[in-house]
């Protein structure tokens, strides 16, 4: 989260006033942090998540974080400019008690509720005048979080593909984009195996496509993000022939032709 701008002066403030809060008995800091907490609602949420992480049973957790994460991300209508920094700061709170969970125990936990929380802040996005980027920002950040959970959780890596396959194709705002990269070691030789079987049933289905008459012709899992999946397989193997095939299938814009024809001289000869 952001700091606010101290005012004039206030390097010198903030020297004091950690002086003096250290002065403090842990019961009197405690009772200033419940004060505060009492007069905003932002911090209340915060401390009541991070208790929560450290007492509460993995069900009782599960239900209050559950709770907090459809909290903070409903809209109640949209959310203009003014209101969109507000309604970040909820959200970034709830992500903050995720990113705790995502490399403990509980990492599990964390990524089904990080999955809830990108589905929801997805939604979310067409109601909030996001000119700051916050949503993006926020879909960034939960990606990480999901990342770091699997890491920890390491669950099983054929559904772990199967999972990150469709919201990579299927996703409307790019969040899961490139995962095949980033996840490889996670997904280990088993998922990278689905991942791959997936996309190439999917492309294989996709009709060749020329000229701009085709150019609107979309079939579900697109052609330019099974391609880019492809490519990276592709590019992991050496495979140069591929890799030139996947650029000639759709060649229904200039910009297609562009591509393949810079392509072609890094490719080298055949």
């Amino acid at each position: 989260m952001p700091r606010l701008h101290a005012p004039a002066g206030g390097a010198s403030a903030l020297a004091r006033i950690r002086d003096h809060l250290t002065e403090k008995s842990i019961d009197a800091l405690v009772e200033i942090i419940v004060d505060l907490a009492e007069r905003d609602s932002a911090l209340f949420r915060r401390l009541d998540m991070a208790a929560a992480t450290v007492h509460a049973d993995d069900k009782t957790l599960e239900a209050r974080l559950r709770k907090a994460i459809d909290l903070v991300t409903r809209t109640r209508g949209f959310v203009d400019y003014r209101g969109a920094a507000g309604w970040a700061e909820g959200v970034d709170a709830a992500l903050d008690a995720l990113a705790d969970l995502a490399s403990g125990g509980r990492a599990g936990l964390a990524l089904n509720l990080v999955e809830r929380a990108i589905d929801r802040i997805e939604r979310a996005v067409e109601e909030i005048d996001d000119s700051d980027g916050h949503c993006g920002a926020l879909l960034h950040r939960a990606r990480d979080i999901h990342f770091a959970a699997a890491r920890a959780a390491l669950p099983d890596p054929v559904a772990l593909a199967r999972n990150l396959f469709t919201r990579e194709t299927e996703g409307d705002y790019g969040t899961f984009d490139g995962v095949v990269a980033l996840y490889a070691d996670v997904l280990g030789e088993a998922g990278l195996a689905e991942y791959r079987h997936l996309a190439s049933d999917a492309w294989a289905k996709l009709p060749p496509r020329f000229g701009a008459a085709q150019k609107c012709h979309e079939l579900p899992g697109g052609y330019d993000r099974l391609k880019d999946i492809l490519d990276i397989f592709a590019e992991r193997d050496g495979d140069v022939e591929a890799r030139i095939a996947l650029r000639a299938k759709d060649l229904s814009s200039p910009w297609s032709y562009l591509q393949l024809a810079e392509f072609l001289p890094r490719a080298g000869p055949r």
